[in-house]
């Protein structure tokens, strides 16, 4: 069953990945320019911008950003189209990488530079191959989704429970189109998946007791999540899903917890502070520049963190006002907004996969795997874990200092989520033999549908 799952999700998903890889035009998923010049900038071995001056980014190869000026009227405007033959007439530009030009990216600037890494690494083979600045866009996408289609893979492998489930949700359009496109995602929502079913597989799983081994797999999964986005590291609460008898007691267990809270705390330290050296506030950003960047105004890391210091139930009060006030981004988002978040699936189409992914959840058991309430406290634990981190970091990044609110919570941020709440309501039943199909029809009608929706939005004819 588990090599049926597998083999689906590869081949739907690249396919399907490939299709939104070569039919989004240059510079059309969210803040894809951005992702592309800061991972240009690691891929020569700049893992840090200059922070001896106001402004945050990289000397990047010209033809990299002529290339976002012949596509950026794209962006927010529907109206907009181009032809596949105008995307083509780029394959014969090439590169240039020794004719740099300064190219700012502040948002993009304070992520780990681990996040790009699979990104980073087509465009070092880009270079070396001396491809035009289409392929070499191309090669970088292609990194991306050729690491989430492991990265999936070797979460299905690992599941004791869901598989199908599992494949519904990384075959969303939503999550297919974010890793077909350069992105800081890719490798964040890769390690988040993988963790997560590598916990489920060791507290549910047919696993005999811990060696040195998991934990330095559970150490590496740690180090990786408070590596890539700190918002997702409550997942690392399904540990305490693992039986104790499997860690010799309950001393080696806390032991155990103990140094894997270490490990992810100092991590998280390390991110954070080099985040902050790089962080700037529109007012201290050379004034020259900031007014073209759209740096959010009245946004301050540090005076916003400062006010939910002093009365932290703001934090909880915020997040409840989210849950309504960004309900008509994420709701849909979660399931598929496309380019730069201005093209998004019908919205009958929207529910239609809501309702499908429900009774995939009720039909996708596992004989002999029982979740009981303890197991879902724990995943809804989680859950709401790691949306308290997403409203706080977008509240002190995004949002004005003494806003209740936050009305941008983007779908994708929920992929990693979106799974223990699914696994809320998994039964102990062995899974309805027209699964496969049901999974594979319903994946299938919903990326045919996005795929042409990309295709319609953005080309003449």
């Amino acid at each position: 069953m588990s090599r049926h799952a597998i083999l689906t999700f590869l081949l739907l998903g690249s396919v399907y990945g490939a299709a939104f890889l070569t039919l989004t035009p240059p510079y059309q998923g969210p803040d894809e320019p951005n992702h592309l010049y800061r991972a240009y900038a690691i891929s020569t071995g700049e893992w840090e911008p200059d922070l001896s001056t106001r402004r945050r980014g990289s000397a990047v190869p010209a033809s990299l950003v002529e290339l976002f000026a012949a596509f950026r009227l794209l962006r927010w405007d529907a109206r907009r189209q181009t032809t596949a033959a105008e995307v083509r007439r780029f394959a014969t530009v090439p590169l240039r990488s020794g004719e740099t030009t300064f190219i700012d990216y502040p948002n993009t600037a304070v992520y780990p530079a681990v996040v790009y890494l699979p990104a980073a690494g087509g465009l070092w083979v880009a270079r070396r191959l001396g491809t035009s600045v289409l392929h070499t866009l191309y090669l970088a996408r292609a990194a991306g989704l050729l690491t989430w289609l492991l990265a999936g893979a070797l979460t299905l492998w690992l599941l004791p429970v869901a598989r199908w489930l599992f494949v519904a949700l990384l075959l969303l359009p939503m999550s297919v189109f974010t890793h077909a496109v350069v992105s800081a995602d890719t490798l964040t929502d890769g390690v988040a998946f993988v963790t997560v079913a590598y916990l489920l597989h060791l507290a549910l799983g047919r696993t005999d007791r811990l060696g040195a081994r998991q934990l330095v797999v559970l150490s590496v999964l740690a180090a990786g999540l408070a590596s890539t986005k700190l918002v997702y590291t409550p997942l690392l609460l399904l540990g305490v899903l693992i039986p104790r008898e499997r860690f010799g007691g309950w001393g080696p267990k806390v032991a155990a917890a103990m140094l894997l809270g270490g490990l992810t705390a100092g991590v998280m330290l390390f991110w954070s502070g080099r985040s902050a050296d790089i962080y700037l506030t529109r007012s201290a950003y050379d004034a020259g520049v900031e007014q073209e960047l759209h740096l959010p105004r009245q946004a301050d890391v540090g005076a916003q963190g400062a006010r939910l210091a002093r009365a932290p139930h703001r934090l909880l009060s915020a997040a409840a006002n989210s849950l309504r006030d960004a309900a008509g981004m994420y709701l849909p988002g979660y399931i598929g907004t496309f380019g730069w978040l201005d093209l998004r699936l019908p919205r009958g189409l929207v529910w239609g996969a809501y309702l499908w992914l429900v009774v995939v959840t009720l039909l996708a058991g596992a004989p002999g795997v029982r979740l009981g309430w303890w197991h879902r406290g724990v995943l809804l634990t989680a859950a709401v874990g790691c949306y308290l981190l997403v409203v706080l970091s977008q509240l002190l990044s995004w949002e004005p200092v003494g806003s209740g609110t936050v009305g941008t919570i983007q779908g994708r941020y929920l992929t990693p989520i979106g799974p223990l709440l699914f696994l809320l309501f998994n039964r102990p039943q062995r899974p309805w033999p027209g699964l496969p199909w049901l999974v594979g029809g319903g994946s299938l009608v919903l990326l045919t549908s996005s795929v042409y929706l990309v295709y319609q939005r953005y080309y003449v004819g």
